[in-house]
């Protein structure tokens, strides 16, 4: 290939000692710069996984409750060390499965250190950069594919880009090089003397209620001591006496009565009927919520106030509006979610929901499969019969709130099957037939 210094003969290749001596190579001995790369789920200033995430315009990600003490002490990015307030905070929304791993809330796939992860100005809300270029940016539909709030491009914020791994390099975070802490002395109110966004305020106020903020504890001694709480009476004979207080548990949040049976129930409206199944085997808190409203006529003369062409519609308020409907406990009951429950074919019933935990009396049909929403609505039941009234419900038209401008009207539910008012019966079949199974192994 080539003669260098000291060759006494042409060779056809280069030797690593060569190229490194007189051919410009890098030398072994040079140092190499370390990179410690930030995981996607972990506070860029804790560096441990965060629980309020929060970030800011150039994608990183903090902790609130991280975040805000280091700018009040230090008013700068901590990994730029630009001026920064916590005014200039976005919110985040992320998305888990049921094994709590974070995902794409359309396509549904886990998130990696391989992921490009994107995430939405003025929603919060995080996806995979495929769902948003996809579904947003190809087809130019500027709405968020959750919420529908409005954004533009220059409000898509890259939280990790596989292919642009530099800014996730812990060894140049400006606060690392200098030395910085994000503690300080606690606080009765950790956002004294700081402005703060709209969103990074509702998150310490929503946090205050639920008394997640630490305050600063006070100094013991022999003097001052927390009064003991009384013995009460043992809960059973075998018990010697505890400590506390016994909570009632509120009908809400009862543990779901077991059944290995369906239920089975008739929705008839001015449009035909809907034959549902009904899975109280697999979700029975939101499956005795639905029988027992239908039982009692609660659902009677209601209209669906909303359909949406190719995706869903939704009843189950007797004001009509949207905005009421009680469950059968007076009060939301908890989600219940199954693997094998998701919003994957039309016909799915599911409840209609404000957030996590919500159920009340709403529920919604699905025209068409929404994976985006599994697992955070609580799937409990499916059309097994009338789906030509569904279609011609689908077909109703609606104006530009979705509300239908002809009404959709459940004339009356009737109830075929309910095996939560039949469990001693089940109870007893059950019995039976494991002493039958017993005695045909004896």
């Amino acid at each position: 290939m080539g003669k260098s210094k000291g060759q006494s003969h042409n060779q056809m290749y280069i030797t690593n000692k060569e190229y490194a001596a007189s051919f410009g190579g890098k030398s072994g001995n040079e140092k190499k710069n370390p990179f410690q790369r930030l995981p996607f789920y972990c506070c860029a200033l804790s560096l441990t996984p965060f629980e309020t995430p929060v970030c800011t315009e150039d994608g990183i990600v903090y902790d609130i409750l991280n975040i805000v003490p280091f700018l009040r002490k230090h008013k700068k990015d901590p990994i730029t060390g630009k001026p920064m307030n916590a005014k200039d905070l976005i919110k985040l929304k992320f998305h888990k499965n049921v094994e709590g791993e974070y995902i794409c809330p359309i396509k549904y796939s886990v998130f990696t250190e391989h992921s490009h992860i994107v995430a939405i100005k003025t929603s919060g809300n995080v996806y995979s950069h495929e769902a948003v270029e996809t579904m947003n940016v190809k087809t130019k539909n500027w709405k968020d594919l959750i919420d529908d709030t409005p954004f533009t491009r220059k409000d898509i914020i890259v939280i990790q880009d596989p292919n642009n791994l530099e800014r996730r390099n812990i060894s140049t975070f400006n606060y690392i090089k200098e030395g910085l802490s994000h503690q300080e002395e606690a606080s009765d109110d950790p956002t004294r003397n700081i402005t703060m966004s709209e969103d990074s305020k509702k998150v310490f106020d929503e946090m205050k209620e639920k008394g997640l903020l630490s305050k600063p504890k006070a100094s013991t001694s022999s003097t001052q001591s927390k009064p003991i709480p009384q013995a009460i009476q043992a809960p059973s004979f075998t018990s010697t006496g505890f400590t506390g207080v016994l909570t009632p548990v509120h009908p809400a949040d009862a543990p779901g009565k077991e059944t290995k049976k369906k239920g089975y129930v008739q929705i008839s409206t001015n449009y035909g009927d809907l034959n549902v199944e009904i899975h109280c085997d697999l979700v029975p808190k939101t499956s005795e919520n639905f029988l027992e409203l239908c039982e009692k006529g609660y659902y009677d003369n209601t209209i669906f106030h909303r359909s949406i062409k190719n995706f869903m519609v939704q009843g189950g308020d007797p004001t009509g509006t949207g905005k009421g409907g009680q469950s059968i406990w007076e009060r939301s009951f908890k989600d219940e979610f199954k693997q094998n429950l998701l919003h994957d074919t039309r016909g799915v019933l599911s409840m209609a929901n404000s957030g996590t935990n919500t159920n009340n009396s709403q529920f919604f049909i699905l025209y068409k499969s929404a994976p985006y929403l599994n697992f955070k609505h609580s799937v409990f039941g499916k059309v097994v019969g009338g789906m030509e009234a569904l279609r011609s419900i689908e077909l109703v038209p609606t104006d530009e709130k979705d509300r239908p401008t002809s009404e959709i009207k459940i004339i009356k539910t009737t109830v075929f099957m309910n095996p939560f008012r039949h469990l001693e019966e089940e109870q007893e079949e059950e019995k039976i037939r494991k002493e039958k199974k017993k005695k045909k192994k004896k």
